[in-house]
């Protein structure tokens, strides 16, 4: 694990290195007419790798050019496997961390364009196998970090349906296994930002029964595990933005 610049230095010329390496036996398939997936799949990794750790030293703008290539080379892979579940899971997760770079750096518009992209793909995976515990969650978590970034925008109307298509996805996986600390923490966070869009849109009363909600569902999980750091910053962060719907004074600008 990367836990200091000299490391990431080291990593970078290492990820560097093994992407050369890759691309070369790429260019070699292609002049010789061999169309090499798992090549292009090996060096979409590389791209993925170099991605994370231009992330880490702040060059967002270079890591979101290599999260882009990485999603290039995905979708080829994918096309030319389209029964292949892994790979077109591998498509979904790059197209997600492209989306959530482009929220970060205020890129709005794209990133909505690619959560819907991930989204269009999972949709595919769930009608081949729609108990897919792990496809359904990846569905969920997009179609919420997609209405986090309508939120952002200021699109509270949009969002909020976006965030109630999240919550009735998370919720099919609830009721299988209502004891799952993972899905529970992801509908708490839904609840949350289901919250927020509401609050956007002027809706005191609809919000406060959001956060009231998610803290709930936090307190819940928090009592299993009461010295569980994540899960107290959770609840402690209800409580705060419970405090400050109830002191809410909307505006025209924010009644959307």
């Amino acid at each position: 694990m990367v836990r200091n610049q000299g490391q990431i230095d080291v990593a970078f010329g290492e990820y560097q290195a093994a992407m050369t390496a890759r691309q070369r036996v790429v260019d070699a398939a292609v002049s010789a007419g061999i169309g090499d997936v798992a090549a292009r799949g090996d060096l979409a990794t590389s791209h993925l790798k170099i991605a994370s750790t231009l992330q880490a030293r702040g060059d967002s703008a270079g890591a979101l050019a290599e999260y882009r290539a990485c999603e290039s080379l995905r979708a080829e892979v994918a096309s030319a496997e389209p029964e292949n579940s892994s790979r077109q899971l591998d498509l979904v997760k790059a197209r997600m961390q492209v989306a959530d770079l482009q929220k970060e750096l205020g890129e709005i518009t794209s990133a909505e364009a690619t959560y819907s992209k991930a989204v269009a793909t999972l949709d595919g995976l769930l009608r081949r196998d729609p108990g897919n515990a792990a496809w359904r969650r990846e569905r969920g978590l997009a179609l919420s970090s997609w209405g986090l970034a309508l939120v952002d925008k200021g699109d509270a109307r949009n969002a909020t349906q976006l965030l109630e298509q999240a919550l009735a996805n998370h919720s099919i996986l609830v009721a299988k296994d209502p004891t799952n600390a993972s899905w529970q923490i992801d509908v708490s966070r839904i609840h949350f930002r289901l919250a927020d869009a509401r609050l956007w849109r002027g809706d005191v009363r609809g919000a406060l029964d959001g956060y009231g909600t998610a803290r709930a569902i936090r307190t819940q999980i928090l009592a299993k595990d009461p010295t569980n750091p994540l899960w107290q910053r959770l609840v402690a962060w209800s409580d705060a933005k419970i405090s400050y719907a109830q002191l809410w004074r909307p505006t025209s600008s924010r009644r959307r």
